[in-house]
């Protein structure tokens, strides 16, 4: 009888586990791109190598002005007043480069029920006009305000 009990048990456990539990399920986030270039103060600006995500208005403004260090980069923004309400930025900044043959770029963004997964990555622009400057390539976007973590890569 016990044996009876403890296969019952396990068929039935086995039959409730649904395989997608053990699956996350990834689903693509859409983004807005505020912002993409060069900052060019040869990092006057003090904007370090970084990967941000900024949730408030005051952070928001002091990565503005950091950025406007030398000369109105804002100026170029597809948008800069952001609803905190309902949105979030995040940013990629690269370190500093000695010459204007690549850009940065936000790839893609993922919820995988744990985490948001902001993808980054380098393209190739040397077929463009190519400054020998040292200027430092950064990404900035917005997203629907989420509280999982970010993670970027």
């Amino acid at each position: 009888m016990k044996t009876l009990i403890f296969v019952a048990t396990i068929f039935i456990s086995l039959i409730s586990c649904n395989e997608n539990d053990s699956i996350s399920q990834n689903t693509n986030i859409e983004f807005t791109k505020i912002a993409e270039g060069f900052l060019g103060g040869q990092g006057s600006e003090g904007i370090p190598e970084q990967n941000i995500v900024i949730n408030n208005e005051t952070d928001w403004n002091n990565l503005k002005s950091k950025m406007n260090t030398n000369h109105n980069e804002t100026d170029s923004f597809l948008e800069t007043e952001i609803d905190f309400s309902i949105n979030m930025v995040i940013a990629s900044f690269s370190d500093l480069k000695n010459y204007g043959g690549i850009r940065l770029k936000i790839d893609k963004v993922v919820n995988n029920s744990k985490n948001i997964i902001v993808s980054t990555k380098f393209l190739d622009t040397s077929d463009e006009n190519v400054t020998f400057n040292i200027i430092q390539p950064y990404y900035i976007a917005k997203i629907p305000k989420n509280d999982l973590p970010v993670v970027f890569e």
